[in-house]
């Protein structure tokens, strides 16, 4: 009677060394693959919410040029924030031939017409518009993708030509041709890489200030420098 018992307990016994061996020789799985198992398995429970699915990205919004041409089309300032190409021409040829195509639609449109045009220009592609306004002699035009906003640009616009009549007091087309420089710090304290940087008069014309004083700081040393130079070597022995 006590053999059955015996055999009983020794195979008790047996299976609990066994479930312990077990135990054993799982926890010496490299944590790793127990994570690399854990995720798989969440990956193909749980599916991937819509959220974070990456979309296709949106259409760069950017202003792709700045042309001010007068009544006669000629150019003024140009500044071309993205390159236009044209088969056989050299660069400087393709943005002339923007130019002029430029100064041909704008100037045969009434001033009783919208101030902008679609699909335009040949190089920019279909996806671009001019968005322009006439002051006095000179055309001021902003080729921009068609997805900026019409009525921001024109805004836009007033606020640079704002910006040049506080510069110049009352501007006008000789102060662009004679002092172009400072009319790139004012475009440049406004729009940068074809993107709006700053609308506030305030603070354009506050950097405008700025890099006129670090200009005239620059030029008084450097005048400094040329006239102590010049002392040096005229008091020097061997110049008469």
């Amino acid at each position: 009677a006590n053999v059955p018992a015996r055999r009983r307990v020794r195979r008790v016994r047996r299976r609990a060394s066994q479930r312990r061996a077990a135990h054993h020789d799982g926890s010496r799985e490299p944590i790793h693959n127990t994570a690399a198992s854990a995720g798989a398995a969440v990956t193909a429970q749980t599916p991937i919410p819509k959220s974070t699915v990456p979309h296709a990205a949106a259409h760069p919004k950017m202003i792709k040029g700045i042309i001010i041409v007068n009544n006669s089309g000629q150019a003024r300032i140009c500044k071309f924030f993205q390159q236009v190409h044209r088969e056989g021409y050299s660069p400087e040829e393709a943005q002339q031939s923007v130019v002029q195509q430029v100064y041909k639609q704008v100037s045969e449109r009434p001033d009783s017409f919208c101030n902008y045009l679609e699909g335009s220009i040949m190089q920019w592609g279909d996806a671009t518009k001019l968005i322009y306004r006439h002051y006095a002699t000179l055309y001021f035009v902003f080729a921009v993708d068609k997805l900026e906003s019409d009525l921001g640009i024109l805004d836009l616009i007033q606020v640079f030509v704002e910006a040049l009549d506080k510069c110049f007091e009352n501007v006008c087309e000789l102060d662009l041709i004679f002092h172009s420089d400072k009319v790139h710090y004012i475009l440049d304290e406004i729009v940068m890489a074809g993107m709006v940087l700053e609308t506030n008069i305030v603070t354009i014309l506050s950097g405008v200030n700025d890099q006129t004083k670090l200009h005239q700081k620059s030029t008084s040393k450097l005048n400094e420098a040329l006239g102590k130079a010049t002392s040096t070597k005229m008091g020097s022995p061997g110049v008469r």
